[in-house]
């Protein structure tokens, strides 16, 4: 090889060397820098789980505080299919409901219907009651002593401010005088009235009015008694009944309890132009037959 060609060729490598040199030292140095790194994240526990970890927007992803497990994925939820039906020509096409998952079901409780209100909730009710009577009049208190009273009711509309009674009524006397010897003064009777109630139907006051019939009767007549002492041994009165009481549900149940106070002043008979007389005094006087009852009563609202 001619000296000069050879100078050329040495030449060239030098200079390749100088300018390669310092890039081949950066490029070691960079690999060396690489290789520490990875060993000291070999090194580091934390580092590796982070690695390992799904990062976020990946398939296997898990938020954090759920209860999935880490790298399981998300259950997805399964959708029945749609049910079809054959469109009729001309009819508009409804979308199909879609079902919806872990949905509350509404039930609503029926209510069961309150018991001792019939008749739209006004009250229809039996009651039976007894006490005392005794005539107004002072010369009927002359011959006779304070008896007993009974009676059987119905009502309708009870707890409505307008209702209506219907009764059967009784009573029972004795006699005073010895004229009269063991006789017993017993009237049987009905009467018809309308009823006015005032408060709620666990606790009413009212009042009542109307009309009546009455038959007395005088039993047990001696025989030797003198034909003045009794005008008339049986009598039938009219009278116009009136009064009021309380009435009261036992513990808000269909049965209540009633107090009573009536008062029925008689009409005119047939029989009699003065008034109607069954009883006359040793005297001479007559007394009419009005009276006035105190009555409890037991009963029951349908």
């Amino acid at each position: 090889m001619p000296k000069n060609v050879r100078t050329l060729v040495i030449t060239t490598a030098l200079a390749a060397m100088t300018f390669a040199a310092p890039r081949l030292a950066r490029a070691q140095a960079a690999s060396e820098d690489q290789n520490q790194q990875n060993q000291q994240n070999q090194n580091d526990p934390q580092l590796q789980q982070q690695e390992q970890d799904p990062q976020p927007g990946s398939a296997d992803y898990c938020p954090p505080g759920t209860d999935m497990e880490q790298g399981a994925k998300a259950p997805q939820t399964a959708v029945p299919p749609r049910e079809t039906y054959p469109q009729q020509p001309g009819a508009m096409q409804m979308p199909a409901q879609q079902p919806t998952m872990n949905q509350p079901q509404m039930i609503e409780k029926e209510q069961a219907p309150e018991r001792g209100y019939l008749l739209g909730g006004y009250g229809l009710g039996l009651s039976v009651g007894g006490g005392l009577q005794d005539f107004a009049n002072p010369s009927s208190r002359t011959n006779t002593d304070r008896g007993g009273a009974w009676d059987a009711r119905v009502t309708v509309f009870q707890h409505f401010p307008v209702g209506f009674e219907g009764a059967y009524i009784g009573s029972a006397q004795d006699i005073g005088g010895a004229a009269y010897g063991k006789s017993v003064l017993i009237s049987n009777g009905a009467e018809a009235l309308v009823r006015l109630n005032f408060g709620p139907k666990d606790l009413q006051f009212f009042a009542v009015g109307g009309g009546g019939w009455q038959r007395y009767q005088i039993t047990n007549k001696p025989s030797d008694a003198p034909i003045s002492a009794i005008s008339n041994p049986h009598d039938n009165v009219w009278s116009i009944p009136v009064g009021g009481g309380l009435s009261a549900h036992l513990w808000k149940t269909p049965f209540t309890v009633e107090a009573r106070f009536m008062y029925r002043p008689t009409a005119k008979d047939s029989r009699t132009n003065g008034g109607t007389l069954v009883l006359t005094n040793p005297g001479g006087a007559t007394g009419t037959l009005d009276s006035w009852t105190i009555t409890g009563r037991l009963g029951y609202v349908f």
